[in-house]
């Protein structure tokens, strides 16, 4: 983009169609798995609605997985509230170039990536539940180096942390989802569990952004949004010290 130059439609163009390309290629690859091929062809039209409750009904008599829905939406709607501020903070409060706005990503996904390998087998041998715990409290340090932060580049460098915690934290996460589903319902389960985090989060993004505006008008932009991030912070401690309650799945 900065090599690039002009304006702003122009900087953004040959990235997003780089991505687009390149997002397109690297799907490819996923034509040639295989799958257990299912001889039922429903009929979608006809049972979708009783095929949705009749899941929701077989999930109620699941309590991990039920627990384990209301723990993690608990976390992502407080999590989700400081979601419209970050952008707000690299660039109107910190003033950060757009090189420092990408090595703010790039940083977080290489820690991310060489610890991925590492990550699982933790998960596989000290447990799911330590390690998401361990994700989700690292989590409530977002916003408050957001609130407190000097500059762009104490960003960057705490990102290498994030980086770490979500490699633990993805690793132990979906295998923790995997263990609380019946195998025969999986799919539907998750599909559930996505529902339910999308509207979560959906809902804690509108409040944050909305709140924050409200609070600028009385506040001034700076205090507004340390605010929210507070808030954010103090549910995200709420929601990180309900996933200590929930069961070791390890064994299964």
């Amino acid at each position: 983009m900065m090599t690039v130059g002009g304006t702003l439609q122009g900087m953004f163009f040959i990235p997003l169609t780089a991505a687009t390309v390149l997002g397109i290629i690297s799907s490819l690859p996923l034509l040639g798995l295989k799958e257990k091929k299912s001889t039922e062809k429903p009929d979608l039209k006809q049972h979708f609605f009783s095929d949705i409750f009749s899941v929701l009904k077989y999930a109620r008599k699941n309590p991990d997985f039920v627990k384990y829905c209301y723990v993690v939406a608990t976390f992502e709607f407080f999590m989700s509230i400081s979601w419209p501020l970050f952008s707000i903070t690299q660039v109107t409060v910190l003033n950060a170039s757009m090189l420092q706005l990408a090595l703010l990503s790039v940083v977080q996904s290489i820690v991310m990536i060489a610890f991925q390998d590492w990550a699982g087998k933790r998960a596989d041998t000290r447990g799911r539940k330590p390690l998401i715990a361990f994700f989700r409290f690292s989590l409530i340090t977002v916003p408050i180096a957001y609130a407190l932060s000097p500059d762009i580049n104490t960003l960057i460098a705490v990102g290498a942390f994030w980086g770490l915690a979500s490699a633990l934290g993805q690793a132990a996460v979906t295998a923790y989802l995997l263990d609380v589903t019946p195998e025969e319902h999986r799919g539907s389960f998750t599909a559930i569990f996505n529902l339910i985090i999308g509207v979560t989060t959906f809902i804690g993004s509108l409040i944050g952004g909305y709140l924050s505006d409200y609070l600028t008008g009385i506040f001034g932009l700076v205090l507004a949004l340390q605010i929210v991030y507070l808030i954010s912070t103090i549910g995200r401690t709420i929601g990180a010290a309900l996933h200590l309650t929930l069961k070791e799945t390890l064994k299964r």
